[in-house]
């Protein structure tokens, strides 16, 4: 189970994918029933009451979920990642004045030759594992606060391999294969 802002996602022991919440920007995989004819908004606001379930295609499965605010990812049983919801921010791997709202599952192609491990969402950024211990995060930005889209691997001190990835509201936490803990974000008291 993993929860985002207003919105839920469940993986039965089967690797069904269930959803159910807000689902305003497509983040519980499915599209709202009409768009909102008296609004700039691209859809009107529903709410998912009964469990939805998210099919990709008969054959996969899915082994991992995490929910940011308004966006999900998950890991398929071929080690692949998918997206869907809002991608206002790149939170979803791709540029948003191209994608600003994934209103189904989609493939993340920045790592469609990898094997994703892990996935962690937090507020409007995300966090990939790949199965060398190295970790993405989407979206970024630069020493000249320029935002980039396309996911960049993270350096750590000594190189180690990561094998999990955990994120709060406003940091995240990162542990090396050998238990050493590395942590980034909000250093606020």
């Amino acid at each position: 189970i993993s929860l985002g802002s207003q919105h839920t996602l469940c993986i039965s022991n089967k690797g069904k994918l269930y959803s159910f919440g807000w689902n305003k920007y497509c983040q519980c995989g499915k599209k709202p029933k009409n768009k909102n004819k008296n609004s700039n908004e691209k859809y009107k606001f529903e709410t998912i009451e009964d469990i939805n379930e998210i099919k990709i295609d008969k054959n996969i499965t899915i082994n991992d979920i995490s929910c940011g605010e308004d966006h999900s990812l998950l890991i398929t049983n071929e080690n692949q990642i998918y997206g869907f919801g809002l991608n206002n921010n790149g939170q979803l791997c791709y540029e948003p004045h191209k994608h600003k709202i994934l209103s189904k599952p989609t493939l993340i192609k920045s790592f469609k030759k990898s094997i994703i491990t892990n996935v962690q969402c937090t507020d409007n950024i995300s966090f990939i594992l790949n199965n060398r211990g190295e970790a993405f995060i989407s979206p970024w930005e630069d020493k000249n606060n320029k935002i980039h889209y396309i996911p960049i691997k993270l350096f750590f001190p000594l190189k180690p391999q990561i094998v999990s990835i955990s994120c709060g509201n406003n940091f995240t936490i990162f542990l090396s294969e050998k238990g050493n803990v590395y942590s980034m974000g909000s250093n606020n008291k």
